[in-house]
Formats: C-alpha cells, sequence, structure tokens
C-alpha cells in the first residue's frame, strides 16, 4: 500500500506553485496524496522566510505535531522551502521531530529523500547551491485557474528582503516548457493561467534581454492556446515596467490588466534606504500610463509600515501615496528585521506598538479607497470567470473580473467554469455583489 503524503503550504503564490508540483513529484514516484494531517505518513511543510509571522507560523505548527495528530505522529516530517534554506542543518537540532530540510532549489528531489528516510531512519538536509526547474510534472489535479512559475530567484537586494539569500539568483524556464505546461493544463480544464515570478520583469534578464521582452514572447505563445482564456502577471518590480511594455500588453486580448506591483512607501527618501531603484514620483507617472493604456485596470500592491527610521512624516507620505494610486488591494506588513538582509543590521528604531498604530491607520485607510472602488462600479456590468461557489456561502457563485475584482452572485445553473455577465448591484471593500445576466 502507497504511503499517504500530506502537503502543507505557508506563504506565497510562488510556494503554492511549488506545492503543485510537488504533489505531482511525490504521486509520480507512487505515494498517495492525503487530505488530512490526520493519518498521514509523510507531511511536508513548505514554508515563507519572507515575513517573520509567516516563519513562526509554519515552526510553531511543526512542534505542535506531537500533541496534536490523532492516531500517531507521521513517519516522516519535512521542512521545506525558505525557512529551510536560511536555517539548514540548525532545524534537525532545534526540531527533533522532523526528518528532511529541504530548500527550494532541490524540490525534485524531495520524493527519492523521503523514500530514503522511510528506508533507512536517516535524516536529511540538501540546501545551498541555485538549485534548478524540477522535471516535468502532471499535477495531481487542475483547477480553473493555475499558477505556472515562469522565473525564480531575485538580484535586486533591497534592503528588508531575504529573499535573494534563500532563492539565489534570477534562472528562467525556457519559453517551450511553459508553453507545453499550459497547453498541458488547459487540456485538463484550465482557462486561467498567472504567469509567477519574484519579479515576472526579470524573466530571461540573466540572458541579456530587457525587462518584459520574455514575457512578450510568452504572450504571443499563449495566444495560440485554443482554450487560454486569460492571463495574469505576478508580481512586477516598478522599476522594470516600461512604456514600451505597457503598449504591447494592449495588443493581447488575453492579458488580464491587473497590475501587482509594489510600491513600498510613498516616502523617496526610504524607497532609496529600501534600495527599491525608482521614486514615488516614476512609479506614479508609470501608474498614470498603465490606467491610460488599460482604462480601470487593477492594481495590487504591498506595503511596509515601520521601516528602520521611518519617522511620521514618511508614514503620512505612504498614505498620501495609498489615497494617489487608490490599489483594489494592499497587502500591508509591519516591518521585521529579516536575518542576512542589508536592514536586519540596522537598529530597529520604530517601537512595535507604533508599528501596530501605522498598520492600522494603512489599513482603515486602505479600506476606505477599496470601499470607493468599488462603489464607484455599481450598476456596471463585468465579465467575469466563474470559479464555483463561494467558500463563505454556497448558495452563491464567485468569480473575478479581468481586472482581478472578486464578484459573488447568486447559484446559476450552468455557470461553473464559465464566463458571466454580472450587473454589479452593491460592494464591500472585498468584494463586489450582483446578478447574472
Amino acid at each position: 500500500m502507497a504511503e499517504k503524503v500530506h502537503i502543507i503550504t505557508y506563504g506565497c503564490q510562488m510556494n503554492k506553485a511549488d506545492s503543485a508540483d510537488l504533489a505531482g513529484w511525490m504521486e509520480k514516484h507512487g505515494f498517495e496524496l492525503h487530505a488530512s494531517v490526520d493519518g498521514a505518513d509523510i507531511l511536508l511543510v513548505n514554508t515563507c522566510s519572507v515575513r517573520q509571522g509567516a516563519e513562526d507560523r509554519a515552526i510553531q505548527m511543526v512542534r505542535s505535531i506531537n500533541h496534536n495528530i490523532k492516531g500517531g505522529c507521521p513517519r516522516v516530517i519535512g521542512l521545506c522551502g525558505c525557512v529551510a534554506e536560511r536555517k539548514g542543518p540548525a532545524l534537525l537540532k532545534e526540531l527533533p521531530g522532523i526528518s528532511l530540510v529541504i530548500g527550494p532549489g532541490h524540490f525534485y528531489r524531495i520524493p527519492e529523500l523521503v523514500r530514503d528516510v522511510l528506508d533507512t531512519g536517516r535524516r536529511k538536509c540538501l540546501v545551498g547551491g541555485e538549485g534548478r526547474f524540477g522535471p516535468k510534472t502532471t499535477r495531481p489535479r487542475v483547477q480553473l485557474c493555475e499558477m505556472v512559475k515562469v522565473v525564480e530567484g531575485c538580484t535586486n537586494y533591497c534592503s528588508y528582503c531575504i529573499v535573494p539569500y534563500v532563492r539565489g539568483p534570477e534562472r528562467s524556464r525556457s519559453i517551450k516548457s511553459i508553453l507545453d505546461e499550459v497547453k498541458e493544463l488547459v487540456s485538463r480544464g484550465a482557462r486561467e493561467v498567472s504567469l509567477l515570478g519574484q519579479n515576472i520583469m526579470a524573466f530571461q534578464v540573466e540572458q541579456g534581454r530587457r525587462p518584459g521582452e520574455g514575457i512578450v514572447d510568452i504572450l504571443d505563445g499563449l495566444s495560440d492556446i485554443p482554450d487560454c482564456w486569460r492571463v495574469r502577471l505576478v508580481t512586477a518590480h516598478p522599476r522594470d515596467i516600461h512604456p514600451w511594455f505597457i503598449r504591447a500588453l494592449s495588443n493581447y486580448p488575453i492579458f488580464c490588466p491587473q497590475f501587482q506591483m509594489p510600491f513600498q512607501s510613498g516616502s523617496n527618501w526610504v524607497l532609496d534606504r529600501m534600495g527599491r531603484g525608482y521614486t514615488r514620483e516614476d512609479y506614479l507617472e508609470k501608474l498614470s500610463l498603465i490606467r491610460d493604456t488599460f482604462p480601470g485596470a487593477g492594481l495590487y500592491v504591498d506595503v511596509i509600515v515601520g521601516f528602520p527610521r521611518e519617522t511620521e512624516k514618511d508614514f503620512l507620505e505612504t498614505l498620501s501615496m495609498l489615497e494617489e494610486s487608490r490599489p483594489d488591494r494592499a497587502f500591508i506588513f509591519k516591518y521585521s528585521p529579516r536575518p542576512g538582509s542589508k536592514a536586519a543590521h540596522w537598529e530597529d528604531t520604530v517601537p512595535p506598538e507604533e508599528k501596530q498604530r501605522r498598520f492600522l491607520e494603512a489599513e482603515r485607510c486602505h479600506g476606505s479607497i477599496a470601499l470607493s472602488s468599488h462603489q464607484s462600479l455599481v450598476g456596471k456590468t463585468r465579465q467575469i470567470l466563474c470559479e464555483g461557489r463561494s467558500w463563505k456561502d454556497p448558495s452563491r457563485f464567485t468569480g473575478r473580473t479581468r481586472e482581478g475584482q472578486i464578484v459573488v452572485y447568486p447559484e446559476r445553473s450552468g455557470d461553473e467554469k464559465c464566463l458571466v455577465s454580472v450587473r454589479l448591484e452593491s460592494a464591500s471593500r472585498v468584494c463586489l455583489y450582483g446578478c447574472a445576466i
């Protein structure tokens, strides 16, 4: 009987894509995927180290396994991903219950390493090196909206960020391998694809191409795949987005104008200390061109509050940046030092209670902006890709507009996995509500 494996994922969409591939590799090597930790022979925890909170949650979950699992602890517990890369062999001492520590560059080897642990009982740690994209695998389950990683790693070295140290330098997949993967996913029911990268604009830059050129080539290829209806890009560094690229995107009907373009701070002084490579004015100029080219374009941003030596004036400039950019979604974080990053050596000057105040104020500011933006769409009609029942209310269906807004509406037979026109009738800060027409 095949051993049962359960995979838990923390962090961003990149990690979710890694876990989907990992599930395919495990199944290909004879393991059986299991829906719960209870009853699993193997537990693999795919971790994220970008924020201290995500790292803490993953480690605490592993610590609690022996106390919370019914019917015995899994025979193999593996800690995978960025936390594994950052802490390495020290995790084997810190967490005596784990058997495997595997960095993100070696995910494709996890099945063989798990098998070796099962056979020999020897604990394993494999981190370091740049790694490579794993061999082609078939995902056990295909969703209507799928994620495909096209570039891994980062060489920007923003002063607050740990990604270059745990993910390594940028490495791009071949365009053929990307198109082959999307064709396979579409043949099994996917209709929307999100192309992923720590910085999607870095695709093929290590091969001497300018930012965005390789993305345009991928869009050329994806446009020829029947039933590939929508393509999103996640995430784009503002420094690398140039006018020619924005204009090029307008040539592709499959491109969804949802721009995930973090600005991090509204203060030029803080942006310079962060090493972001652009000013507030640069960002807003590019955003203006985006909205001229794609009226109603969606904007998702990341914001950090409480960066070392951030003053009240700097923070107020971040609030004004939220007001001026008016993002649909803002992922707001309190700064936490990440070991190995440049800023980790700086004094963390903003007290925790002040970080919390700024966080809550930024959240309130964005909540008001999001509600106002959504209310401005009431009375209009938008096309969504119906993804099925809302997890909050199973009597309703849900989907997203091309711009990325979430729309919820009463269930209607035959709508699942289809493009549906919905008249928008009301709004909250999180989503829109309407009726199919």
